[in-house]
């Protein structure tokens, strides 16, 4: 028995490990992007919610053609951050190539931690767009625009992407993406939405298997060895 383990790079037959990406209000100083009611501002340093990017198929030469997309945000200050209805509802990246609507499948939505998913559409899938981000304007390649559906507000969002017509990923790539999301906040005891805005990622980091996870696959493979080393014996 062979026993693959892709850890930081991916190589021919392997699923490399996942890579999460921070969303966060980066300006100290707060900014008036997803602000809380009554505030309308959001402080500096606000951890908001992560972007996971999950390779789920390669090639022979273990560059990546497929991944599933997690886009998770967190609940704090008596409220929940949001994808929501009017606004609010847009999801942009770089680094990953120019989609194409064929490109993005199973998009599906979360209603505050409930484990039921909710098919979602968007009304567009446009290229170049501009967004401000902490005072910053950055030029998108692919923005799926006014994400709606029944659920809506949502705190999860996940979807399959796949590149574009005869390209693949490599994983440096997957590690030098990032995105921008269009977010609100939504206040659990009101059930209403202050302010919406953008908000950014910083870099990705690599989601290594939990330490436990990797004992339990030692002892399988030294209890494997074992048994093989046991039959050849014989």
């Amino acid at each position: 028995m062979i026993l693959f383990i892709a850890c930081g790079s991916a190589s021919a037959g392997t699923i490399p490990l996942p890579i999460q990406f921070t969303v966060s209000n980066t300006n100290s100083g707060g900014i008036s992007n997803c602000g809380f009611s009554g505030t309308a501002t959001c402080p500096g340093g606000t951890a908001i919610g992560t972007v996971t990017l999950a390779p789920s198929s390669v090639d022979g030469s273990g560059n990546i053609t497929g991944l599933s997309v997690t886009i998770s945000l967190n609940a704090i200050n008596g409220g929940t951050f949001t994808f929501i209805s009017p606004d609010g509802k847009d999801i942009s990246w770089n680094g990953l190539g120019t989609a194409a609507t064929s490109n993005i499948t199973g998009l599906t939505g979360y209603n505050f931690g409930s484990s039921t998913p909710n098919s979602l559409v968007y009304a567009d899938l446009q290229h170049g767009d501009n967004v401000s981000i902490n005072g910053q304007n950055i030029t998108f390649s692919n923005t799926m625009f006014q994400i709606t559906g029944a659920a809506m507000p949502i705190n999860q969002i996940t979807f399959n992407l796949t590149p574009g017509s005869g390209t693949t990923w490599t994983y440096a790539q997957l590690q030098n993406a990032s995105f921008a999301l269009h977010l609100g906040w939504w206040n659990t005891s009101l059930q209403s939405n202050a302010s919406t805005g953008f908000v950014g990622t910083g870099g990705g980091t690599i989601i290594s298997p939990e330490p436990g996870t990797l004992q339990l696959l030692g002892s399988a493979l030294l209890l494997g060895g074992g048994y093989f080393r046991r039959k050849f014996m014989k």
